[in-house]
């Protein structure tokens, strides 16, 4: 199976560190932060990995070229011009003639150790068009409960909520090309098509996930990478 590591957005919220490399490349520990995502997926005989590129896309290639060290191939989709995220898989697509495959798909700023091979199982056995990865939302602020007199009961923090949010990792089925937009964005133009159609499944997991949008994100990606990697 191939993968598409989705890498070309700029990080604005990682200024200064994103003015001169895209989010994808901010290093943790001296390694890009999207190294540690493609050792993650080699572990489930991911064999080619193709980033699709907009902003800075030479940093890429410069640091990873085209074949790692364990044999693993190494493309590049680049937009001359942006094309939103779902345009972007779809010339990926495109230029690859990947028709027929079944894709990992993913976001270039997220680090997790969830086991791959069961959501590809969970994939192929629903026959849908896409499956996403979904994990518990966290409150970025402390939960306070509280009784009828104004008693604090109970404080949380950083507290699980009762709701999933998309963990920006997909796996596709060959006929998602299909839906996808030329310009624009496949959560916003084709998710909520495929919904109608019963055609996107979500693969719930508590296992351990965490998106680098921010400084502080940085700093639990450390702890992440120091735990879990």
């Amino acid at each position: 199976m191939k993968a598409l590591i989705l890498v070309g957005g700029q990080g604005k919220r990682l200024w200064p560190k994103t003015e001169i490399i895209p989010k994808p490349m901010v290093k943790i520990f001296d390694k890009p932060l999207v190294y540690y995502q493609i050792e993650w997926l080699k572990k489930y005989g991911l064999e080619e990995i193709i980033f699709l590129t907009g902003y800075k896309p030479n940093s890429f290639r410069k640091y990873f070229g085209n074949v790692d060290s364990d044999g693993v191939i190494i493309k590049y989709s680049h937009e001359k011009y942006p094309l939103g995220r779902g345009g972007a898989i779809k010339n990926a697509i495109d230029k690859f003639n990947l028709y027929k495959e079944n894709l990992v798909i993913t976001n270039g700023d997220v680090l997790t150790d969830f086991s791959l091979d069961k959501m590809m199982e969970f994939h192929l056995n629903n026959h849908v068009l896409v499956t996403l990865m979904s994990v518990p939302y966290k409150s970025q602020f402390g939960i306070v409960k509280i009784d009828e007199n104004d008693n604090v009961l109970e404080f949380s923090e950083k507290a699980k909520l009762p709701f999933w949010i998309n963990g920006g990792i997909y796996i596709s089925s060959p006929d998602f090309y299909n839906y996808l937009p030329e310009k624009g964005d496949h959560e916003v133009e084709t998710f909520p098509e495929l919904t109608k159609l019963n055609q996107l499944k979500a693969f719930k997991t508590n296992e351990n996930w965490i998106s680098i949008d921010t400084m502080k994100d940085l700093d639990d990606g450390e702890e992440f990478i120091k735990t879990y990697f």
